[in-house]
Order: structure tokens, then C-alpha cells, then sequence
């Protein structure tokens, strides 16, 4: 707790009250105050006339008393028992609910009976009241409960009270996050009812059951193997190996009816009852549920007819429960016709939207197809939850959401939601978690509220003198997302941090360290500037190619090691995420070896034919810069001369990564190759591996169209055997943020592969066995030509690709990862393979075996 003024708390004052403030009671009587709490109240009645009791002491150094009936002096009302009629009559009870509230003045003489000045605070009996209380003390005499254990008090009160005559009623019923849960699950439970009850956090319902629940009440380890039956049939098979349960199947309905009343009567006292699908796809393709789905348009109408049956089974023993269900990813289009019964809710979630900008912003593919659903479940009758995700998946990754965060809301009231869930990671220490955990506590409340002014002074109260630097690392991100043109989800890897966002946004922090005097605000800062310091570890290179020269200069941000980085996190207070130790999710997200250099140079080779122009940087991870098609004039992987520009954020690349991990941050295979042979179309490098194996690559440029035939070998010169770790991994260039499309060559025809993808799912990938096709292929829509790899199986585990064509990726990579059986003394693994374009659709060449392949 603090003290302390603002010029914008000031300036809330005069605005609200203007020169009026001092109407009802001037600062002179603040003394006479008391308290009048009924015997008969309830019990959060009672807890809120101490509250009132407290934080007048703390905001006008009076202690007053608090008893049943009123004595000479104003009197503070709690709650309507004991209230005279007369005083009654000027509030508008009626439709207050448990969370709603009036606050109003009454002047002495202004009643029927002869009464002093009065105040009431009067709402539900469960909450409202002293929600009330806590309203009154923000709106009126300005104290700010910002964080746990961080309240704001004014230095001096108020010269006076102004009338009051207020009255407000939350359209959320149902208002909680991620952030007070996170509290609970880390044991800091008086952290979480406080943040709860200061911040207004509250619920009308009790679960019995949360999310994600289908295998919970009839997992596969007790009924898959007698009744198959019960669960997705996935091409012609029955499976819960991800798959969810068969909806049709009225026996399955029976089976987990009698699994849930089991559950309800064990716990009266809950009365939702969440039956929602796992967490994946998975859905059922047997003729009857298909048939549903293809009648109604999509996969909620096997699960709500389902549903349905659930909801029915249950009402007659259970007439005050609910059953909720998640609209969630490929179940979150809302059927034709089929309705929800009354007795289920629907939670809509926007798990997959960009929060780069607005959910109504159509120029956002994704965010325009979930206006769509909005719009539509916004049409049906029924009871409406939601979901909104708040921050980013990946381990101490910045989220700068802000800009968005009202719009969203609003969107979601609008659309007629009475129950919000604000899903965050469970972990307020996160970048800027206090600040966001406190707007989405606000904007629950009422989404019209000053959202701009309540960030401000957040930022002012919170983090004192370095708030100015707060705001404008803020805005620096901010303005980053739309210059780049970034498609931020939550599950963004940050391909947008780059060398110069960092160094700019270290030298606000260190201002912002510099200014700051308190060392609870140094604290709030060093929490905040952890982020940056993660960034830097994963920032995108500075590239500098020196093209008289031919030379290459790859510099990246300064950052602390991994096991520094971890203590630096225990020392902030910082808790593990994700069941993980910091050092497990440092992995997770940077990778699990060393960091590389933070300055690498090389020399760039330049392999040159008619058809193609590759550039190699030996000395800079054997990286693959540049090849060129000169006949079409298209660069396959990206210009590295437009790197950093809007819309070529990312470094397209062509490099040899470890397994495992498999994903963004695998890392290269070796720091340096040395060129082992030279020709005008062909280069060889060499490369020791840390495992003692040799890494050969050998590229020739095709002579008869553009292309490169690509041989990769591991040697084993050690007395031991030793698996490879080795992926060939092209970063290929989409040229545009429109999904490729994927096909495959099984030597009797060409089949595509993401045909059945959704194709406003932009990101997406998949595994392959190498044995079932003789080449593979990506078709570019927006440049109408078609890459294409063909392969010899052998030597290679599986073939992966995986394309994000979000604006400021833009790639699609063919992956062959090497056979991880340990090579023996002595031997050699290697893989031949050969990619060319074409300028004709997959579709329409000739299929052919391995050796008529060009």
C-alpha cells in the first residue's frame, strides 16, 4: 500500500464532479462519519462495512465506528436491512442481480422521517454491496487496487463529497481470468481472493466439471477396448488416439449420462457441468455424424445434437444445472438450424484470432472468419459465454495486445455474451501480467470504461518514474506489429523481434531503471525488462552483405546464457510456468544448446548457372542465403536484400537443423563449414558435428532447368555408434500470405495433401513417410509456380512440411529429416535429393517412379 497524488486522478475528480464536489458533505464532517450495517445483513454485507470502515481511515485518517442502528452524524448505509422506507424509495433495486449496485447522498431534511445526511451503498446481497463499497472508494475518494498487495491511497482526501446518485449494473455476470487463477495453482491463495474481491472478479456459477472433458467421463483406458464404438471413427478406423467421441452413437450418450449424474450428485453444489470436446480436432467421420455435419455446415452439430441429448437426460433430476460446451476451433461455426436446449451454454472461444489487431478488423483473414461466427452465434437464443486469450503461449514473450483489448470487449458485449473468461497463462509475472490482469478487471466491468485514461494511470501508479519509458516501450512495440505487418496469435514465436527492436527497447529500460528511486518500483521494472532480456536471445539477426565484397555479417543482441538468464528469473520472483523449471521452458522456446555467436562473418559463395543463382555462407553456419530461378525471376528464398522490411521480417534460409527438437528453434547443426571443393555450379562443405560425426553437403546446380540436385552425408569416424541429429531444412518463400498448397507424387498419380485443411488456417503442417511418394511438392499461388522435391528413401526417417503464411513469415519449408538409427564405425549415411520449380501445377505432371524423376 502507497500513498501519493496524480495530476490524472486530480483531473478525474474535476471531471466528474466539477465545481459541485463539495455539495453533499465538505471534509469538515468527514469525523462524524458512521457506519450502519443491519443484524440481519449478509455476511458479505457485513465484511463490507469493515471494508468501508478501513479504507475511510486510510483515506481520511478518521476511524469510525461501525454498529446496527444510526446515531447523530452522517450515516453511512451497508445494504438495504434496516434502511428506512423513505431512503429505500430513491434507489432503483429492481434487476440489480448479485453484482449490481447504487450509490446516492441524501441530504438531512430531504426525507419524510428526520434523518442526518445519509449515504447509501446499497446492491445485491452477494457481492453487489460491497462491490459498492469498493466503487465509492475508487470513484469517489480515489484509491486504486492495482495488484496484490499494491494499493494506491491519495496523500490528502477530498476537500468534499459531491451528490451522488449512481446506479450500475455489469452485463458480465461471470468475470474471471487466468491471473488470480494463477495465483491459487502457485499456492498464494489470500493473493487470489483479495485480487478477486478488489478487482470485482466474481462468478454466478460453480463447475463441477471444467474444459476439455469428453475423455474425463468416459476415458478410452476403461470403455475403447469393449466399446470402440464410443469414440471417432478417423479414416474407416475407431480411435481415441486423438480423436474425440462418437456423437451420434445414442449408447455412448447413455454411458456418460450415467458417468456425469454419478459426478452431479457427489457435488450439489455445483451447477455447470462442462461436456466439451478435447483439445484437438479429431472429430468423427462415421456416415451418421457427417451426415449431421454436413447438413447443418460444420462440426458444432453433432456435438450440440449430442449435447442436446445430454442436457435432456439430466434436467429432470437436475433442474437447475446447466451443461456447457466449447465452440472451439473446427467446432466453433454455429449450426443451420439446430438450437442449444435451455438448460446449455455455449463458450465461444477466439483462440485462433490476431491480436495484432482488432477482432472487427477485416483486413485480417483469420479475424474476419471469426466476425463471421460471432455474428452467427450472436443470432441464436441462448446463453453465451466466452473465452478471450490475453497473451502469448511461449515462455516470457512479449504481447503487446493493448491497443486491442477494449475493441474486443465490446465486441463481445455487443454480441450479447454474459460471461467472460479471460484464459491468460496463469502467471501474472509475465510482461506487463499485473497491468493487463487489472485492464481486463476493468473492461469485464464495464467495456466502456476510459480505457486509455485507466492504463495511464496504471502506468503512472505502478511503475512511478519509469511509467514515461513504460509507455513508450509499449508504443515501440506497437508501432512494430504494424509496421511489419505482423500477425500476432498467441501461439506467435516472435519472428518479428529483430537486433534493432531489441537494442532500442533495452536502451528505454535502462532510462527507466536509471529514473526510477523506490526499490519496489525497480523491482516492477526488472520484472518488465526480463522480457526484453528473453528477446534477446531469440531476436532475429542484424544481416549486412557486403555485395563488393561478397561478405556476410550476421549480429545479434547481447544476451545472458541460459543458466543466468534462469536465476535471473528466480530472483524476480518470477514463477516456473507451465509445470517446467525456468531452465526446462528456456529450452522449450530458445533451444537446447548453447546459444550461437553473437557475431558470425563469412565469405558468400556465389554457384552460378543460366538457370539458377545460389549464394553460400560457409563460415555462417553453411547457410544457404540466396537462390534465384533467372528464368522466372523469382527469388526462392525471400531477397535477403528486403530482410527486415515490412513483409520480410523473417529470414528465409536454407540450413541443416538438429533433431530434436523439431520447430522454430532447433538451431543449426554446426557454427562453421569450410569448403572442401569448388566449382562454377557446385560447392562442397564439410562440418564437424559435437556428436564426432562429419557433415558433408555437396550442391549442383541442375543443367537443364533451375534446380539443384542436394547430397547430404554423415561420416562416423569415432569407435562408437552415433545417431545423425540431422534435418535439411529449406525455408522456401511464399510470396504472399496465402497458404501453398501441397502435393505429392506416389509414382501412380499426384494427390493433395492439405486438400482437407481449412484454407483459412494459414499455419499448418504435417508428417510424412518418405516411402509412399517418389517426389512432393509446393504449388505458389501467387507467383503460379510449383517447387518441387524429389527424394531417394533412403536414409530418410520421415518428410515434414510446414508452411505459415501469416504476413511477416510467409513460408513453406520440405523437410527430409535423416534416419536417427545410430550410424556405426566407420560408415556413411547420406541422402540425394533434388529440387527444381516448375512453372506447370502439380495436378497436371506426369506421375513417374524414383528414377524417371528429373
Amino acid at each position: 500500500m502507497f500513498r501519493g497524488s496524480l495530476v490524472t486522478l486530480a483531473a478525474l475528480t474535476a471531471a466528474v464532479c466539477g465545481d459541485a464536489w463539495a455539495d453533499w458533505a465538505s471534509d469538515d464532517s468527514y469525523g462524524a462519519f458512521h457506519v450502519v450495517v443491519a443484524d440481519s445483513a449478509s455476511a458479505s454485507e457485513k465484511f463490507a462495512a469493515q471494508e468501508f470502515k478501513k479504507y475511510w481511515r486510510l483515506t481520511t485518517g478518521h476511524d469510525i465506528p461501525v454498529q446496527n442502528k444510526p446515531t447523530q452524524g452522517v450515516t453511512v448505509w451497508i445494504g438495504r436491512d434496516g434502511v428506512p422506507s423513505d431512503l429505500l424509495a430513491r434507489l432503483e433495486l429492481e434487476g440489480l442481480g448479485p453484482d449490481g449496485l447504487c450509490i446516492r447522498t441524501v441530504k438531512a431534511g430531504r426525507t419524510k422521517t428526520d434523518l442526518p445526511d445519509s449515504l447509501l451503498i446499497v446492491g445485491g446481497r452477494e457481492r453487489g454491496t460491497m462491490y459498492g463499497v469498493y466503487e465509492f472508494f475508487e470513484r469517489y475518494m480515489g484509491v486504486r487496487w492495482l495488484a496484490a498487495g499494491v494499493t494506491h491511497i491519495p496523500e490528502a482526501p477530498p476537500d468534499g463529497l459531491p451528490k451522488i446518485n449512481y446506479r450500475y449494473v455489469p452485463q458480465f455476470l461471470r468475470r474471471r481470468t487466468g491471473y488470480a487463477w494463477g495465483f491459487r495453482v502457485s499456492g498464494r491463495e489470500k493473493d487470489a481472493d483479495e485480487i478477486e474481491r478488489l478487482q470485482r472478479l466474481a462468478s454466478h456459477v460453480q463447475y463441477g466439471l471444467h474444459v476439455h472433458t469428453l475423455f474425463t467421463l468416459l476415458p478410452p483406458d476403461k470403455y475403447f477396448d469393449e466399446h470402440p464404438e464410443y469414440y471417432s471413427e478417423i479414416d474407416g478406423k475407431r480411435t481415441a488416439e486423438r480423436g474425440q467421441l462418437c456423437f451420434s452413437n445414442t449408447d455412448m450418450t447413455e454411458a456418460l449420462v450415467a458417468e456425469l449424474e454419478e459426478r452431479m450428485r457427489a457435488n450439489p453444489t455445483a451447477n455447470v457441468w462442462n461436456v466439451s470436446q478435447m483439445d484437438w480436432d479429431g472429430h468423427c467421420e462415421c456416415s451418421e455424424c457427417r451426415a449431421i455435419d454436413e447438413r447443418e455446415g460444420g462440426h458444432m452439430a453433432s456435438l450440440l445434437t449430442f449435447i442436446n441429448r445430454v442436457a435432456d437426460a439430466v434436467k429432470d433430476e437436475f433442474p437447475n444445472n446447466y451443461i456447457e460446451t466449447l465452440a472451439y476451433q473446427h467446432t466453433r461455426k454455429p449450426p443451420k438450424f439446430i438450437r442449444p436446449r435451455e438448460n446449455v451454454i455455449i463458450a465461444l472461444c477466439n483462440i485462433e484470432c490476431e491480436f495484432s489487431m482488432p477482432m472487427t478488423d477485416r483486413r485480417s483473414a483469420v479475424n474476419r472468419a471469426f466476425l463471421k461466427d460471432i455474428k452467427g452465434w450472436a443470432k441464436i437464443p441462448c446463453i453465451k459465454f466466452f473465452w478471450d486469450y490475453p497473451d502469448n503461449v511461449v515462455f516470457q514473450a512479449p504481447f503487446p495486445n493493448f491497443h486491442v483489448m477494449q475493441p474486443n470487449m465490446q465486441l463481445w458485449a455487443d454480441s450479447g455474451f454474459t460471461s467472460a473468461y479471460i484464459c491468460s497463462n496463469h502467471n501474472a509475472s509475465e510482461q506487463f501480467g499485473a497491468m493487463k490482469a487489472y485492464l481486463f478487471a476493468k473492461l469485464m466491468w464495464n467495456p466502456d470504461c476510459d480505457f486509455d485514461g485507466l492504463m495511464k494511470e496504471f502506468i503512472d501508479l505502478y511503475y512511478g518514474e519509469g511509467g514515461p519509458y513504460i509507455e513508450q516501450y509499449i508504443d515501440l512495440l506497437t508501432q512494430a506489429l504494424r509496421k511489419k505487418r505482423v500477425e500476432m496469435d498467441i501461439f506467435d514465436h516472435l519472428h518479428w523481434i529483430d537486433y534493432d527492436l531489441v537494442t532500442e527497447s533495452d536502451a528505454i529500460f535502462q532510462r527507466a531503471l536509471a529514473a526510477a528511486t523506490a526499490p519496489e518500483v525497480t523491482l516492477r521494472l526488472r520484472q518488465e525488462y526480463a522480457s526484453v532480456q528473453y528477446q534477446a536471445m531469440i531476436a532475429a539477426p542484424k544481416l549486412e552483405v557486403d555485395t563488393e565484397k561478397m561478405w556476410l555479417t550476421v549480429v545479434r543482441p547481447p544476451c545472458l546464457s541460459f543458466d543466468a538468464y534462469a536465476r535471473l528469473l528466480d530472483e524476480l520472483g518470477v514463477p516456473p510456468a507451465q509445470g517446467m523449471t525456468h531452465r526446462q521452458n528456456i529450452e522449450r522456446w530458445v533451444g537446447s544448446r548453447a546459444l550461437p555467436p553473437s557475431r558470425l562473418e563469412s565469405p558468400i559463395e556465389v554457384i552460378e548457372d543460366e538457370h539458377s543463382l545460389l549464394w553460400v555462407a560457409p563460415a555462417a553456419q553453411g547457410t544457404i542465403l540466396r537462390w534465384r530461378d533467372k528464368s522466372a525471376g523469382v527469388e526462392l528464398l525471400d531477397n535477403i536484400r528486403k530482410y527486415g522490411k515490412p513483409g520480410h521480417v523473417f529470414w528465409h534460409k536454407w540450413q541443416e537443423t538438429r533433431l530434436p527438437p523439431i520447430g522454430p528453434r532447433a538451431g543449426a547443426i554446426a557454427e562453421e563449414y569450410t569448403v572442401k571443393a569448388r566449382q562454377k555450379d557446385a560447392i562442397t562443405l564439410e562440418a564437424a558435428l559435437d556428436n564426432g560425426l562429419v557433415f558433408e553437403r555437396i550442391v549442383k546446380l541442375m543443367p537443364d532447368r533451375p534446380g539443384l540436385e542436394y547430397t547430404a552425408s554423415v561420416f562416423n569416424p569415432t569407435d562408437a555408434p552415433v545417431s545423425p541429429g540431422v534435418n535439411i531444412h529449406p525455408e522456401f518463400y511464399t510470396h504472399g500470405a496465402i497458404a501453398p498448397e501441397m502435393w505429392a507424387d506416389t509414382g501412380a498419380g499426384w494427390v493433395q495433401l492439405n486438400g482437407a485443411v481449412n484454407p483459412d488456417l494459414n499455419v499448418f503442417g504435417a508428417f510424412h513417410d518418405p516411402r509412399q511418394y517418389v517426389r512432393w511438392a509446393a504449388y505458389i499461388p501467387t507467383k503460379r509456380f510449383t517447387l518441387v522435391n524429389a527424394f531417394e528413401d533412403e536414409g530418410i526417417a520421415s518428410l515434414m512440411y510446414f508452411y505459415n503464411a501469416q504476413r511477416e513469415q510467409q513460408h513453406i519449408n520440405l523437410e527430409l529429416m535423416m534416419s536417427q538409427e545410430p550410424v556405426q564405425p566407420g560408415d556413411k549415411r547420406t541422402i540425394v535429393a533434388r529440387y527444381y520449380t516448375s512453372r506447370q501445377h502439380p495436378s497436371a505432371m506426369q506421375s513417374g517412379n524414383r528414377r524417371e524423376t528429373p
